[in-house]
């Protein structure tokens, strides 16, 4: 019975919220969005994890390519048409000035380029673009890399090993049937290795700050290979 009592609460206090969000209204729409599709960013350092030859690219290292600007272009596509929907854009021609506005990880040209395309394809001829920081260092997307936002090394190392379960060890023997294929994969499965991701070293990398730039903490291993 009490059981029932509280499914048949739960129950109404969700009809009791969809009816409230019914007469909600949208007055502001905020995206959170990561590039586009990009190559590697470094081929450099791609070449010493393996020692076969990597496809190449049309584009160059960390840049937008084609098909990254086309998934881009058809989300902007989908977010405009919703919009018109929630009447937060004119449903023809260019928004006025200040209704939409864009902004970008300014280091990063991939960034700046994608956000370029979601603007000139959701308001065609209009000539919006983003705008970004012009100095080294944005501290919307890179606050550890500022004063302000600095990071504790010790804290930073404690919770990247809480996180991993107090050491690597149970991480590293969850993927190491992975590493082992992508050894296969990349000619380093040859014992004793120097390429292989199997006896690579899992380790975290403090780097002293220098001038206005804070000490960071970083992975490093094959984790962070993954993401070159």
């Amino acid at each position: 019975m009490r059981l029932k009592t509280a499914l048949l609460a739960t129950i109404a206090c969700l009809f009791a919220g969809a009816s409230s969000a019914e007469t909600l209204t949208s007055d502001k729409y905020i995206a959170l969005m990561r590039h586009g599709v990009r190559p590697q960013t470094s081929s450099k350092e791609l070449e010493k994890i393996t020692p076969k030859a990597w496809p190449k690219w049309d584009t160059a290292d960390g840049q937008l390519t084609p098909h990254g600007a086309e998934a881009a272009a058809q989300i902007a596509r989908w977010d405009l048409a919703m919009l018109r929907g929630k009447g937060l854009v004119p449903a023809s021609g260019c928004p006025t000035e200040g209704q939409v506005f864009g902004w970008a990880n300014g280091p990063v040209q991939r960034t700046i380029d994608t956000g370029n395309v979601v603007l000139s394809t959701m308001f065609e001829g209009c000539q919006l673009k983003v705008g970004f920081a012009k100095g080294e260092v944005d501290p919307l997307y890179a606050a550890s890399e500022t004063a302000l936002g600095a990071i504790d090394p010790t804290t930073a190392k404690e919770a990247i090993l809480e996180a991993a379960g107090g050491s690597f060890d149970s991480t590293k023997a969850k993927v190491q049937p992975l590493l082992k294929e992508m050894d296969a994969i990349l000619g380093c499965d040859a014992p004793g290795s120097s390429c292989s991701m199997q006896n690579g070293e899992w380790r975290i990398e403090v780097k002293d700050g220098k001038a206005s730039k804070p000490v960071s903490v970083s992975m490093k291993g094959p984790l962070a290979q993954a993401g070159t």
